[in-house]
């Protein structure tokens, strides 16, 4: 009896025990359920963060924005992209409107325009490359029913292919640098290539001076020449604005500013001496015998500007006369210059050799004061080109005795002559001058005869002109000669009579035109 009621009792349960297993495996699944959400949670909120926000949205039946531009994600955008949010219903513009702002590191104003159920925000200009923006639309943007937006829609993306602004690497000068040269040219270094018309908008020198700009062939760097010389002593700063962009319009970095000093000699420059060509003795000497062909050496005490000393060197008479032209050359350590007049100096003349302050040193420093020599061109020894030729004596020598005549506008000289021919008197006249004269000077335009008064007709000539084995004599043969007063000129000065040339100078000449009056009578 015990084992059959067991047997009973395995093949019928109560009803109540069985309503207790359902409960307890239900209680069981939901525990289990439980302790595996708490497991995965960190990795489900991990990737949650991954995911846009516009697949976030609880399910709802507010509106939803299914598109936009830029795209979250975007990252770098071109600048004349089109700013738009798409919907998936008819939208409450206004509110859509009010709810929607576009900011970043530079204002993006615009206007709204609506195609269907699209949003398009037009840009006033283009986004700035480089800087940055973010596209929002808050919750209170409703459809036309009221309904808002669950979630805020958000969208951060920036201009152009990169945010970093260009930057200046270098500088010449350097920073706070000495010594530089007057010429110096200023150069600047970008990291990448700019927009060359923008660069040169924003680069300014102070104190400002003019000059041109000369870009590299990559833009990456721009070299500014002065026209002038940069002062020496003096400080300078040069200056680029964060108005300068790189080629795809991204500004710089950093406004930048350099400053550097010119020069670090501040000693001004001598003129020590001056010499002639062949000649060791200083001309500030007081050295005399000075050639009317002399090159002159003109020694400073330190190597000189080129052009700035060339442009402040003048020979002259001391008369007050336009400046000899001459040719200026420089040895080659710049310490010397030569002074060669490119046509003789008159000879007996005083002359002045200048050097004005405006010669400057390598450095830039120019002269204390005005450097000036006085010298004379005189007859050296041995070498008579370096005086004026002079017409010594004028005399009749045929027919009679020798006569002597004297020179100048207020001397008539008698000339007793033998009873006349019928076609006039003849004579012979030998003229006397300081050096040996070049024959070919002596020709009959620089040699005349002239009736200036007197009753008798006349046609006096010079049949010929002889030159006697004294170079220093020119024989003339006058004829038709009556008792008229007669003017005899001998050309001087630069196309006049000429003397031949000597050993170290050219051919001398007079320094004016000679004169001599004469009356023939008979007697």
């Amino acid at each position: 009896m015990i084992r059959l009621k067991a047997a009973h009792m395995r093949g019928k349960i109560p009803q109540s025990c069985r309503n207790h297993g359902r409960f307890s495996r239900q209680a069981l699944m939901q525990f289990l359920v439980l302790i595996l959400s708490v497991l995965l949670l960190p990795a489900t909120c991990k990737k949650a963060a991954e995911i846009p926000g516009i697949l976030l949205k609880p399910p709802g039946e507010g509106p939803e924005v299914t598109d936009s531009s830029p795209r979250p994600g975007s990252g770098g955008v071109k600048p004349e992209t089109k700013v738009y949010l798409q919907f998936d219903r008819p939208m409450n513009k206004r509110s859509v409107q009010d709810s929607f702002s576009l900011s970043g590191t530079v204002r993006a104003s615009g206007s709204f325009r609506w195609e269907g159920n699209r949003l398009y925000y037009d840009l006033d200009r283009p986004l700035q490359p480089g800087e940055s923006y973010e596209l929002t639309l808050s919750k209170n943007a409703s459809d036309t029913e009221g309904k808002t937006l669950a979630l805020p829609y958000y969208v951060s993306f920036f201009a152009g292919s990169r945010v970093d602004g260009p930057g200046i690497e270098s500088s010449i000068p350097a920073p706070n640098a000495t010594g530089a040269p007057p010429g110096t040219a200023i150069e600047i270094n970008f990291s990448r290539p700019m927009d060359e018309s923008s660069v040169e908008k924003a680069f300014s020198i102070n104190p400002s001076m003019e000059g041109f700009i000369q870009w590299s062939e990559d833009s990456i760097s721009f070299r500014f020449m002065p026209y002038k010389s940069l002062e020496v002593g003096r400080s300078y700063q040069i200056n680029v604005s964060s108005d300068a962009r790189d080629r795809e319009g991204i500004a710089l970095a950093n406004r930048y500013s350099s400053n550097f000093q010119v020069g670090d000699d501040f000693e001004s420059p001598e003129v020590l001496n001056v010499y002639t060509s062949g000649n060791p003795v200083s001309l500030m000497e007081g050295r005399t015998g000075i050639l009317k062909n002399s090159t002159f050496t003109i020694k400073f005490n330190e190597p000189m500007h080129y052009q700035k000393t060339l442009e402040s060197v003048t020979l002259r008479e001391r008369n007050g006369s336009p400046p000899v032209n001459v040719e200026l050359s420089w040895s080659e350590n710049f310490t010397e210059l030569k002074v060669e007049p490119s046509m003789a100096l008159e000879p007996e003349t005083e002359y002045r050799l200048r050097v004005g302050t405006g010669a400057m040193d390598q450095s830039g420093n120019t002269l204390d004061s005005p450097f000036t020599l006085d010298f004379t061109v005189d007859d050296p020894s041995g070498e008579l080109n370096s005086g004026f030729l002079t017409l010594k004596e004028v005399r009749k020598v045929y027919p009679a005795r020798t006569r002597i005549f004297e020179f100048g506008e207020d001397q008539i000289n008698e000339l007793p002559l033998p009873a006349p021919h019928e076609a006039g008197w003849s004579s012979e006249f030998e003229l006397e001058f300081s050096h040996s004269i070049r024959k070919s000077t002596a020709l009959p335009e620089n040699i005349t005869v002239h009736q200036i008064a007197g009753a008798f007709s006349s046609s006096v000539y010079i049949e010929s002109i002889k030159f006697p084995e004294d170079g220093r004599i020119v024989s003339l043969m006058v004829r038709g000669l009556h008792p008229n007063i007669y003017r005899l000129s001998i050309k001087g000065q630069r196309n006049g009579i000429k003397s031949t040339k000597g050993q170290a100078a050219s051919s001398t000449r007079m320094k004016s035109d000679q004169v001599v009056y004469f009356r023939p009578e008979e007697g």
